[in-house]
C-alpha cells in the first residue's frame, strides 16, 4: 500500500473564511494518478469530500481556513 497525496490550499474570498483544497492522489512508485479514490476532510460539519477524477485530481470547496486533516481511501488498493 503506497500512495502519495499532493495538496494545494487556495484561500477563497467569501462570507465565511473558507478555502479550496485541491490536489492529486498518485501511486508512490509509478506516480500514476489514482482514479476513484475518495478524499475527505475530517472534523468539519457538514462533511466535505470528493472523488478523484480519471487522472487522480480532486477539488474540495468550502474547507475552513487553517490546517486540515485529510483521509484518502480507495477500495482494493
Amino acid at each position: 500500500f503506497a500512495w502519495w497525496l499532493g495538496l494545494g490550499a487556495v484561500p477563497r474570498v467569501a462570507r465565511a473564511q473558507t478555502q479550496v483544497l485541491r490536489g492529486r492522489v498518485t501511486d508512490a512508485q509509478t506516480l500514476q494518478g489514482l482514479p476513484g479514490a475518495t478524499v475527505r476532510v475530517l472534523g468539519v460539519e457538514p462533511p466535505l469530500g470528493a472523488p478523484t477524477d480519471p487522472e487522480g485530481y480532486f477539488r474540495i470547496e468550502g474547507v475552513p481556513v487553517g490546517r486540515a486533516v485529510v483521509l484518502v481511501q480507495m477500495t482494493g488498493y
